[in-house]
């Protein structure tokens, strides 16, 4: 017994599943994933996050200042993390030999920057871990400066929050 509209239909609903099975793997592979951050004070002190990756242009370790304002409530400390992006842009971090470079970032967290104010809170791409565990972690135990870390996705948007105390 032959049925050759069920055939049809059913192959049309094959087809008809196929691409809308490509359309959204398709659609799935370019989404944007955002994480958020809750980050807190520790010890009276705001976060300044930094992201340990990879260098675009070679294989080195890169530490990038986030130099998003968004989380910090009080305008002196905007102003603060302000002047601390102006301050390493005007050194030239970034455009130097990766040692120079870690030379300005370590003058950098000396400076009377994050003295009272700030702690160094790192988002660690996997290939960051490695820049994360060779340079900044030895060198902020170094320095004795109060640190947090998060590990995040490679290629992961972020978004900062801060949490206050009613948050809990």
């Amino acid at each position: 017994m032959e049925r050759p509209f069920v055939d049809i239909i059913t192959g049309a609903i094959g087809v008809l599943s196929l691409f809308i099975i490509i359309f959204l793997l398709s659609s799935w592979h370019n989404a944007k994933i955002v994480l958020k951050i809750n980050a807190s004070t520790m010890n009276g002190k705001y976060p300044v996050f930094v992201i340990c990756s990879q260098s675009k242009n070679s294989s080195g370790g890169l530490v990038t200042l986030v130099c998003v304002d968004d989380y910090l409530t009080e305008p002196s400390l905007k102003k603060d993390l302000k002047n601390m992006c102006e301050t390493l842009k005007i050194e030239g971090l970034g455009q130097v030999t990766p040692e120079e470079s870690w030379e300005i970032f370590e003058r950098f967290l000396v400076s009377h920057f994050l003295k009272d104010k700030f702690y160094i809170f790192s988002l660690i791409k996997p290939r960051g871990v490695e820049v994360f565990k060779e340079k900044l972690d030895p060198l902020l135990r170094r320095l004795n400066l109060e640190m947090g870390f998060i590990p995040i996705p490679e290629h992961w948007e972020f978004s900062i929050a801060l949490k206050t105390t009613d948050d809990r």
